[in-house]
């Protein structure tokens, strides 16, 4: 099976992008590519309807664009991070500098909000994919977790560059905020796994 590790070599070579973020976005898409899998399978099953394949028909269009996020997010944070470490090194203005952390410090917190979305979606997936299929949407609802987490400390480290107090803080109280909401997203779907399993359904 052939495998493009471009991404992966890029990340353990000693600079500074791409970085967390990027890593929390490429964990992501994992995640959502081993959805996207799920949703095929299921797409496929010859013995069910025509409303069941245009369901996952249509689950699978917001997988596929869940994965173009990731892909475009994982590009994003590598940039952005790029424009604020290059905005410290030449010692801009300090509006400047907070310019470049706010951006660095939005992009992990899309990744955070998309994640979240990703985890509605893998609900939706496991509530309805085969009993063999709930180990894969599990793995999947984990990865999409740790996104959440990971970005969220990249997010918080960028934020902690801004020099304005104030808008410091209102940056910080979103991070956690959506740190939450990606949390409870997460706590409801491994619920939801765990029903179904001990239920035997």
């Amino acid at each position: 099976m052939p495998v493009d590790d471009s991404f992966l070599d890029a990340l353990k070579r000693p600079q500074p992008d791409p970085g967390g973020g990027s890593a929390a976005a490429h964990g992501a898409l994992t995640a959502v590519c081993l959805l996207q899998k799920v949703a095929v399978l299921e797409k496929n099953r010859a013995s069910e309807g025509l409303h069941h394949k245009r369901w996952w028909s249509a689950v699978l269009d917001q997988i596929l664009a869940l994965a173009e996020d990731f892909r475009r997010l994982r590009g994003e944070d590598a940039e952005a991070y790029r424009r604020l470490a290059e905005a410290i090194k030449t010692e801009k203005a300090s509006k400047d500098q907070d310019e470049a952390a706010v951006d660095a410090s939005r992009v992990p917190l899309t990744i955070m909000e998309t994640s979240a979305k990703a985890l509605q979606t893998a609900h939706a997936v496991g509530e309805r994919c085969a009993r063999r299929l709930w180990a894969d949407v599990a793995v999947a609802a984990e990865f999409l977790g740790s996104a959440v987490q990971g970005a969220f400390w990249i997010g918080l480290a960028n934020a902690e560059r801004i020099k304005d107090m104030q808008r410091r803080e209102d940056l910080v109280q979103i991070l956690c905020a959506q740190r939450a909401a990606g949390e409870d997203q997460l706590h409801l779907l491994r619920k939801a796994l765990k029903g179904y399993i001990e239920a035997g359904r």
